[in-house]
Order: C-alpha cells, then sequence, then structure tokens
C-alpha cells in the first residue's frame, strides 16, 4: 500500500471561525426540527435552513459531529432547492432583480454546504496523518465537497450567470488531493438525494467535468439541469488518465488540475508534455453509449425505460443527446478567427415569424391560398420597442399582422465569418434563448441574415451578452405545408425560410421552418412566390433546436 501525501492539501475557501463557545446542536434534535419546517413554503423554509447552515459552518465541533449534523442538512436542501426551482423558470435574460437574487441564493445554499465539508476537511488535516486515522471521513467530506460545488456551477449555468470565481480550481484541487492519497476510487455512500446507493469521488468529479465541457452557456434554458441528472448515471463511462499520448483530438479533454477552468479540447496543434497538473480526460466511450441511446429512441423505446436519468421526452431527450455527441465525440475549434469590431450597433431581430416579417420588406403573412396579397401596412420601428402600426380610420380592411415583431438593438464585441458576440445593456428583458433563430439586418445592403443563439450570459443585472452562429448571408421568405396524399386542403401554409447554399460551410441550399411543423418521412408543399407551390421532400436535418429545423431537401415538382 502507498503511503498518503499529506502535503497535497488544496487552498479551500472557508468561512471564518466564531471565536466564542457555541453550545453543540444536538442532531436528534435537529433532525426533528427539519422534520415540523413547513414544507409548503419553500422560501421561509428554504431560509431557515440556510440560516442553521450558516451557523453550522461558522462554530468550531469534532469532525464526526460536523459530518453527521451536515449529511442531516442534505435532505433538507435539496428539497428547498427542488421547491425554488420552478420560480426561476422560465429563464427571462436579462434576470428581473428578484429571479438574480433567487438565483444567487441557490447557488449561495450549495456553496454553504460546500463550506461545511471543506471545513471538516480542514480541520482533519490539521492533525498528523489524516487520511491514515479518518480515511472514511475524509473520503465523504472529498466526495460532497466536489457534489456541492458542481452544484454551485449547475445553478450559474442554469441562470446563464458567470460562475463563481475559485470554483473550478477548487474542484481539480479537491480531486487530485484524493487521488495522490489513492482515495479517489474508494466507495462512499451518496447523498439523501441521489438515485444510487454508493459513489465515487471519481464519479462526483466527472460529473462535473464533463458538464463543464458541454458548453453549458450553449444550452438551451435548463438543458444543463437534464444533463447533470444523466451524467449521475452516465459520468464512469469517461475516464480520466495522466498519459498525454493523443493523436485523433475527438473525444479527447485535456485538464489542467492547478487552474479555475473547465476541461479543454485537448490541442491538436501542440503536444502537451506530461505534468504532475495535467490529466486527459477521454470521453469516447460514454459518446458511444449516447448514441447507441439515440438508437433506441429512434426505434421507439421509450427514454424512462432506458434509465436515461433525465425527464426529457420524445424528440427534446433525442437533441440533448446528439448535442452531447458533439461535445463527447466530435469536438472541434473554432473555424474562423474573430475579428474585434466594438462599439457598431446591430439591429436584431428573434424568431423565424419575425425573420419572415423583415425579410419580406415588413409585409403581413399571406398564405399562397389567399387570391390576392394583403396591401402594406405603414410601420413606423421603434427600435426601443415592438413596431407601432400607422392605420387610420378610412383604411379600417388593411391586414395587419397578427403579431408586432420587436426590433433590438445589441452592440458587437467582436466578429468572424462564422458568429458574432454581441452585448445589449439595459435592464429591460430581451426575448431571446439559446437556440433562437435571429435575423440580423446588414445595414448597408438592407438584407437580414440569418443566426442561431448558441450561448447566453448574464454577467451583471444590466448586461446580457449573446454568441450568435450564422447560418445564411441572406434568406428568402416562403411557406410551407405537410403533404397528406394529394390534397392540399389538409393543413394551413406557415411560416419558412429559404436559405441559399453557403459554400465556406459545406451547406447546401436549405429550408427552416418552425420546430414541429412536419413528421419525419413526410413531404412539404413549397411555396416560395416563384410560380406555383412545388412539393419537396426533406433529406437530413442540418440544424435543430427547440424553436426551429433547418432542413436539407429534394424538389419533387410543382403542384
Amino acid at each position: 500500500m502507498s503511503t498518503p501525501n499529506p502535503a497535497a492539501f488544496p487552498r479551500l475557501t472557508t468561512p471564518e471561525q466564531l471565536a466564542r463557545e457555541t453550545p453543540a446542536l444536538d442532531p436528534k434534535y435537529l433532525r426533528n426540527w427539519f422534520g415540523n419546517l413547513p414544507v409548503a413554503n419553500s422560501a421561509a423554509t428554504a431560509q431557515e435552513v440556510y440560516r442553521v447552515l450558516c451557523g453550522l459552518n461558522r462554530v468550531p465541533m469534532d469532525a464526526r459531529d460536523r459530518l453527521e449534523l451536515l449529511e442531516l442538512c442534505e435532505s433538507p436542501v435539496a428539497s428547498v432547492t427542488t421547491g425554488l426551482l420552478p420560480h426561476l423558470a422560465p429563464v427571462v435574460l436579462p434576470l428581473p432583480p428578484k429571479k438574480r437574487q433567487l438565483a444567487d441564493f441557490l447557488r449561495q445554499l450549495q456553496t454553504e454546504m460546500a463550506y461545511g465539508y471543506k471545513t471538516l476537511l480542514r480541520d482533519l488535516h490539521a492533525g498528523p496523518a489524516a487520511w491514515v486515522k479518518h480515511p472514511d471521513i475524509m473520503t465523504i467530506g472529498i466526495e460532497r465537497a466536489i457534489r456541492y460545488l458542481g452544484l454551485s456551477l449547475l445553478h450559474s449555468y442554469q441562470a446563464y450567470l458567470p460562475y463563481p470565481a475559485g470554483v473550478w480550481r477548487e474542484i481539480h484541487g479537491l480531486y487530485r488531493y484524493a487521488e495522490e492519497n489513492h482515495g479517489h476510487t474508494a466507495l462512499v455512500a451518496c447523498t439523501a438525494a441521489s438515485d444510487a446507493a454508493k459513489t465515487t469521488i471519481t464519479t462526483s468529479y466527472l460529473q462535473t467535468a464533463l458538464l463543464g465541457v458541454c458548453s453549458p452557456y450553449q444550452l438551451p434554458p435548463n438543458e444543463c439541469v437534464q444533463i447533470h441528472a444523466f451524467l449521475g448515471l452516465w459520468a464512469d463511462k469517461a475516464h480520466i488518465t495522466p498519459a498525454l499520448d493523443v493523436t485523433d483530438t475527438a473525444g479527447h479533454f485535456l485538464i489542467d488540475l492547478s487552474a479555475d477552468l473547465p476541461p479543454i479540447v485537448f490541442p491538436h496543434d501542440i503536444k502537451p508534455k506530461a505534468a504532475p497538473h495535467l490529466r486527459h480526460l477521454v470521453s469516447l466511450e460514454l459518446a458511444r453509449g449516447a448514441h447507441a441511446l439515440i438508437g433506441r429512441l429512434q426505434k421507439g423505446e421509450a427514454p424512462r425505460t432506458l434509465n436515461i436519468g433525465s425527464d426529457c421526452i420524445d424528440t427534446a431527450c433525442i437533441d440533448m443527446l446528439q448535442r452531447l455527441l458533439k461535445f463527447w465525440g466530435l469536438s472541434a475549434g473554432r473555424q474562423f478567427s474573430r475579428r474585434p469590431k466594438k462599439d457598431s450597433l446591430l439591429s436584431v431581430c428573434t424568431g423565424l415569424k419575425a425573420v419572415h416579417f423583415f425579410s419580406d420588406g415588413q409585409r403581413p403573412f399571406a398564405p399562397p391560398e389567399s387570391s390576392e396579397a394583403p396591401a402594406d401596412a405603414d410601420v413606423e420601428i421603434d427600435l426601443q420597442g415592438p413596431p407601432r402600426h400607422a392605420l387610420d380610420m378610412d383604411n379600417a380592411a388593411r391586414t395587419v399582422p397578427e403579431e408586432n415583431f420587436r426590433i433590438e438593438r445589441w452592440r458587437i464585441r467582436d466578429e468572424s465569418a462564422a458568429g458574432l458576440s454581441l452585448l445589449h445593456l439595459g435592464e429591460e428583458s430581451v426575448a431571446v434563448r439559446v437556440g433562437d433563430l435571429l435575423g440580423i439586418l446588414n445595414e448597408d445592403s438592407g438584407i437580414w441574415r440569418v443566426g442561431v443563439v448558441r450561448w447566453l450570459k448574464n454577467p451583471e443585472m444590466a448586461m446580457l451578452e449573446m454568441g450568435v452562429e450564422m447560418l445564411a448571408p441572406a434568406a428568402h421568405p416562403a411557406a410551407v405545408k405537410p403533404l397528406v396524399g394529394e390534397d392540399r386542403s389538409t393543413s394551413a401554409y406557415s411560416q419558412a425560410l429559404l436559405l441559399p447554399a453557403v459554400e465556406a460551410l459545406r451547406q447546401p441550399l436549405s429550408l427552416i421552418i418552425a420546430r414541429g411543423s412536419y413528421q419525419p418521412g413526410q413531404e412539404l408543399w413549397l411555396a416560395d412566390g416563384q410560380g406555383r407551390p412545388r412539393r419537396v421532400r426533406p433529406l437530413h436535418v442540418i440544424e435543430r433546436s427547440a424553436a426551429f429545423e433547418q432542413l436539407a431537401f429534394a424538389e419533387l415538382g410543382a403542384g
């Protein structure tokens, strides 16, 4: 048996201990007190639990007593967190003050739990031969500290808030400490909120590390929670090694245990040299497992029968797993370099219907069945709010759009051929989510470019950052409806966009439609103002989000 290494204890942030003596809490009393809390009032209960937890973390006590009391706190903390999370949804950005306060509280609740276990570890390490004398407490303390630090990251990602400084460095440091003392693979009883009976420090570390490589700020709302739950059952399919020999970098990540950063895609242009602080994370087996699950879901098996761990359903579950494949098996660096282009402003609209409206000269949508196109509505654009339609009483018969479409002004932070980084200042909410379709006006040509929101961050109360990947330099307004037999009257036309082929991205002529507008294998009627509607057959999905689908298609002929 190797000799533990007591010199590798990481730097941990813990609250200052009170100098005065405080009577120790009786675990039996605390258990009864938790049992009598008003569970129907999550906010009041959460504040009481938080108050008790803060008190425990700031008074000196025996290590085993502290561990017992912290373990009693786990179930109430999980319950109040579950009760408060629905109040955070839907995530509207920038977060209004009350929702931001709630998001900060949820993070701090997990941080206080981590404080408790870090304090426990610090006190044990102050004595001689901590790993030899207290291997069980050390192992439990490190696993729990990593778990709760990971949950503080999760709640940051969920609300698109910057994660707290130092959290990743502490997570890495705790894992390294356990690894060097040969405790990282020891079985640990799971927390009360977990479905599993046993876990390890490595499993908890992998759950957080693999979420970190999924670019959480690029995920649709709340998907990071589903991925975290999935990883609670599947993270062990990945593994960590100190060997840095990599030929194909897909599915390989580099961990710097001394850095305050998540794992990064393994560099393909330089070969890192082995070092005590570097580790190699391999996710290929995990990606293969996700790929197998996709195949079973596509064959009709229900997610609940596959032990996925997430509550996603139907195509949303497939979409999530397909995104994970890209992160864990097909990762690639940015294809185009960014060009700083500060201080310029852009006009941006959100959603397929809005892009259709503006790219069609601000004309209300006229389905092809109409005998004649409606007259143009005079629209006065208010860049700070929705358009105002100037109609007079003598023109009451003029068609106006059923919806008002908003234009927002965003500031360019930097730009490349493939995308943009944008900044929005102001406390007013912005109706934008990860995965939304965007129209971006080219001020010089008056043409609306088309992009998709890849990530969002809400670093300050009145500041929202957004990353956009460009899909096409222009869009042609069109309309589609599913084809059932040869009967054109089976459904109504809806807005669509025709995107030109983009050679640089190896992307063919494609069609953007609303998510759920058609069933796989179904043909479509396509009307784009170029003669009679024609039949098209979708070939494959190029891009899919919660809001839209981008399809490659084949022409079948006019109707």
